[in-house]
């Protein structure tokens, strides 16, 4: 993620509270599984789809597919990933666009979907010092013009409203629902749109405890670590200027759907730091990605 930040002798100040970290983490290890029968059960009833619906997938024997004859409704299942892409066309067709609920109706009914995919809400993320769940707002729009080009749209059809649920291990979400999460749209008459779930089998491997700042610091100096730039860059950057942490939060990182050929890969956390030099023209911050754990676990 981001570009490499080179191995440098920069002076680099610790300025973040560190009262979010926890003292230690897990590692684990993706494991294959098979999403429960009464979970495929309830998507197929979803989009009405019968066993004349179902389309061969070639090279993927495991892989469930469906299209109705409409082409408007179809689902897509990967089994060993669970991972879920459901589509109806017609439910958010931008020329209809009635009865959409509004974000507190969407969030309940997208709740409410929630056992039905399998997925439990304890593992959901959660706003930091709450218990309520931190979600991603989701609208579709389509704007219609007087002419090509030109001046404003005359009319902004909402034609559905979604709810973005980030998953978490031990406390901790993950960088992305696409990663690790679910996405579900409602549209027309708050039928639904759009399902996307990722939600693989993770099994825990080890406790490893979190470094100090001065060890992240340390890293970052060492080049083991990745960078998306700020506003201002490219900066004459230069040892004698100062880079300072302003901000410390932990993520874990999956692999995506189709990233590798096996679902196996390992789950872990790192650190997403905000950052600025000391010579910065704005506000934006340079936003630095970084191990977050020491390499000897912790002892059993």
């Amino acid at each position: 993620m981001g570009y490499p930040f080179e191995p440098t002798d920069l002076r680099v100040a610790w300025g973040a509270p560190t009262n979010n970290l926890p003292h230690s983490l897990w590692t684990y290890h993706a494991v294959a599984t098979r999403i429960p029968a009464v979970v495929v059960s309830n998507l197929i009833a979803l989009g009405s789809f019968t066993e004349k619906d179902r389309k061969k997938v070639p090279n993927y024997p495991h892989t469930l597919s469906y299209k109705d004859p409409s082409g408007q409704r179809s689902l897509w299942i990967d089994p060993n990933w669970w991972d879920v892409d459901y589509r109806d066309h017609d439910a958010d067709d931008m020329h209809k666009a009635e009865g959409v609920p509004d974000e507190a109706q969407t969030f309940q009914l997208a709740t409410n979907l929630l056992p039905k995919l399998g997925i439990n809400s304890a593992c959901l993320a959660r706003k930091p010092g709450t218990t309520d769940l931190h979600v991603g707002r989701v609208e579709g729009t389509a704007m219609l013009w007087r002419r090509p080009g030109g001046g404003l749209p005359y009319a902004t059809n909402l034609c559905r409203r979604g709810v973005i649920f980030l998953r978490a291990l031990d406390g901790v979400e993950f960088n992305g629902c696409m990663r690790a999460g679910c996405n579900i749209d409602f549209g027309s008459h708050a039928k639904v749109s759009q399902i996307k779930v990722t939600w693989r089998r993770l099994k825990r491997d080890k406790l490893h405890p979190v470094a100090t700042p001065e060890k992240l610091m340390q890293w970052i100096r060492e080049g083991r670590a990745t960078y998306f730039p700020g506003a201002d860059w490219p900066v004459p950057v230069t040892p004698a200027h100062t880079l300072t942490i302003t901000k410390v939060t932990p993520y874990y990182y999956a692999e995506g759907h189709g990233e590798f050929e096996k679902p196996n890969g390992w789950v872990y956390p790192f650190a997403a730091l905000e950052a600025g030099f000391d010579l910065t023209r704005t506000n934006d911050p340079t936003l630095i990605f970084c191990p977050l754990l020491e390499d000897k676990p912790v002892p059993r």
